[in-house]
């Protein structure tokens, strides 16, 4: 009789707990299906942005049919729910821009026919009585009262429309013919080279005209609209309500350069022994060419650099725009040192008196004399580190010699001189090497690695006392 199978039932696979478009399954990824992580598009939605809308019914207006049916879910995931709501929103703007667009078109025409018939009327049908203006007559005080009337009226109307809005094709026809009869250069005077005439159109329909422009802005709006660049730059340093502003600006630039380099993983924050011996100040030109361009263009037309051709000069030029800019630096971000911890130990191995070291520290080329001497202790606890590991090289190397020799005086007996050679087997398991005067657990396994290299190299099956030989011949040769 076969046994029961514990556990729980297996449960089928419901084509609900799937997106309808994306096929995500919904309650593996949002652990339900509520209203929150999902969305039925046969059913007026609940959320605000489409409140009572009906996804399926979007689709069917862009063209895209969805019936609903038991093998398919009628259920969509956040994502997918906003691409058919972004779908419907589109389509439904597009149509009604295109609808606005073909009524004015049709009012258009309509206007200009009139305008038409109008024009091919005869006079008797213009002279028509129910063409003619109706004339009304005013007593004095009624004309006085109206006027008064209109005078309120006018005062209290203010315009609501803005923009382009209601703005038909004859306000665009009519300000386009201003703006051509502004452009008139008859009043333009010749004989004073190429003059300027600047005519601007505002989105109002306002159109103002500037005839009265210095020498030095005429220059400036020419080569604009020529595009000579370099030419435009030049003349705006040199003019006087420019130069000033260009000043600014230029100024704001490089403060945003620099803050920007302050809060990057830069090389003057290194401040290690081991970092601070492979700190070069070429790489903190290049971080600032990179970082800070418009600072480093200044720095290198300052210290001439372009202009030098032996390598001695740029590198003399380099070194000074490191020191500069790691001064700069150090103000904005104290922790930007490496070319002060430089600049110190030079000073610090030298004979630097503590009063030399306090005033360099105040012009921010160098750090303070405690930051120094805390440095050089860091530095020295290390300063043997390559002897103490080539001492214990050596010892590791005479404890294992010790071991192999004790090895061979244990298990390998001594021969006399009419004795046959014989290759014996060494046992060197740690039961048995336990047992030794040199035996210590790294010993071992280092004498264990260089009995199996030398077996290796011999070509032996096991450990012998050849392969003891070798390793005691190894130890001799490379000892100090």
């Amino acid at each position: 009789m076969e046994k029961a199978k514990r556990g729980r039932p297996k449960k089928e696979n419901n084509c609900n707990d799937v997106c309808r478009v994306c096929q995500l399954n919904l309650k593996v990824t949002y652990g339900n299906c509520g209203a929150k992580s999902c969305v039925n598009i046969f059913k007026p939605s609940a959320r605000k942005e489409i409140f009572g809308v009906v996804l399926s019914d979007s689709l069917k207006n862009v063209g895209i049919t969805v019936t609903a049916s038991n093998n398919d879910s009628p259920l969509v995931c956040n994502a997918c729910y906003r691409k058919i709501k972004n779908l419907g929103e589109l389509f439904q703007f597009i149509k009604t821009r295109l609808a606005t667009q073909k009524k004015e078109e049709k009012k258009e025409n309509s206007e200009g026919a009139k305008r038409k018939l109008l024009d091919v009327l005869s006079p008797t049908a213009r002279g028509s009585p129910h063409n003619r203006e109706s004339v009304r007559t005013y007593s004095p005080e009624t004309k006085s009262n109206e006027k008064g009337m209109e005078a309120s009226n006018v005062k209290g109307k203010k315009s609501l429309q803005f923009g382009d809005h209601g703005k038909t094709s004859e306000f665009f026809r009519s300000v386009h013919c201003n703006v051509l009869s502004k452009c008139n250069i008859d009043d333009l005077d010749m004989s004073k080279g190429a003059p300027v005439k600047v005519v601007i159109s505002y989105p109002s329909g306002e159109v103002s005209v500037m005839n009265k422009i210095d020498d030095k802005s005429q220059s400036i709006i020419r080569n604009i609209a020529l595009k000579n660049w370099a030419t435009v730059a030049n003349a705006c340093l040199r003019h006087e309500l420019l130069a000033p502003e260009f000043k600014d600006a230029f100024a704001r630039e490089v403060g945003k350069e620099c803050k920007a380099y302050t809060k990057s993983e830069s090389c003057l924050m290194e401040s290690s022994p081991d970092q601070l011996a492979v700190f070069s100040n070429r790489t903190v030109c290049k971080e600032v060419e990179i970082h800070c361009p418009l600072l480093y263009s200044a720095l290198c037309q300052a210290s001439n650099m372009c202009s030098l051709n032996s390598e001695v000069s740029k590198e003399r030029a380099v070194n000074a725009i490191a020191v500069a800019v790691s001064a700069l630096i150090r103000l904005g971000n104290p922790t930007m040192s490496a070319a002060a911890y430089r600049i110190s130990t030079v000073l610090f191995h030298s004979g630097v008196s503590y009063k030399d070291f306090t005033r360099l520290n105040h012009l921010g080329i160098c750090m303070s004399h405690d930051m120094m001497v805390a440095l050089q202790q860091k530095m020295g606890e290390n300063f043997d580190y390559k002897a103490i590991l080539w001492c214990k090289s050596i010892e590791a190397n005479k404890c294992t010699e010790l071991l192999v020799e004790e090895i061979r005086e244990k298990q390998v007996p001594q021969r006399e001189e009419d004795d046959m050679d014989l290759v014996l087997e060494v046992d060197i398991s740690e039961t048995t090497i336990k047992t030794y005067e040199w035996y210590s657990p790294d010993n071992y396994a280092q004498t264990v690695k260089q009995l199996e290299r030398s077996r290796q190299s011999l070509n032996e099956r096991s450990i012998t006392n050849e392969v003891l030989d070798e390793v005691l011949d190894e130890m001799f040769n490379c000892s100090p």
